[in-house]
């Protein structure tokens, strides 16, 4: 994996822009979007992402296990606790749990899934003008990227993405795959 797939600053900031104007009135997509490159999380962990998952006192998200992920515990900060409580607190979001429904992030009256969630990143991207194809997998990375750039160590990484094995981390370095042949 290269650099390619990682959303320059500009890119996030015009994503996020496109994603707030989406939806002046609920914000979903923008806190979407917003938790995702603030957090790191999966495709998977953001479909399955339960009101109850998120601990808003403690400024974590809690990630359920399975057979995939162990439990782990994802900080986040100040900034994003705050948009997440207004998002949580909101009225159509209070409608949306109280008919029954756990999931944080849904469409059109609808969980999403992944296939709608990747749909959803690709339109606000090319809506945000991103020549690209974008898709959530790249906001992960994007996270990733940002932990190397601020000098997060391979181990933190490691934690931080909740990944199984150094190996895994080295997807996320961005160590051309000629140099990883001769390391090995």
């Amino acid at each position: 994996m290269s650099t390619k797939h990682v959303l320059s600053v500009e890119e996030c900031q015009l994503l996020l822009e496109v994603a707030k104007k989406s939806d002046h009135f609920l914000k979903m997509g923008y806190v979407l979007c917003k938790t995702m490159l603030r957090t790191g999380l999966r495709n998977s962990e953001v479909v399955q992402l339960t009101y109850s998952q998120i601990d808003l006192e403690q400024n974590v998200i809690h990630i359920k296990k399975d057979n995939k992920i162990n439990g782990s515990i994802i900080p986040i900060d100040c900034e994003l606790a705050d948009e997440l409580i207004q998002y949580l607190s909101h009225p159509a979001y209070l409608r949306w749990i109280s008919s029954g429904k756990e999931q944080v992030f849904f469409i059109k009256d609808k969980p999403f899934d992944g296939n709608s969630l990747t749909i959803f990143i690709k339109e606000l991207a090319f809506k945000a003008g991103i020549k690209k194809i974008i898709t959530p997998r790249n906001l992960r990375y994007t996270f990733a990227y940002t932990l190397k750039t601020n000098n997060f160590s391979p181990l933190e990484m490691k934690e931080l993405l909740r990944l199984d094995s150094m190996e895994s981390v080295s997807r996320y370095l961005f160590i051309p795959n000629h140099y990883l042949r001769l390391l090995k």
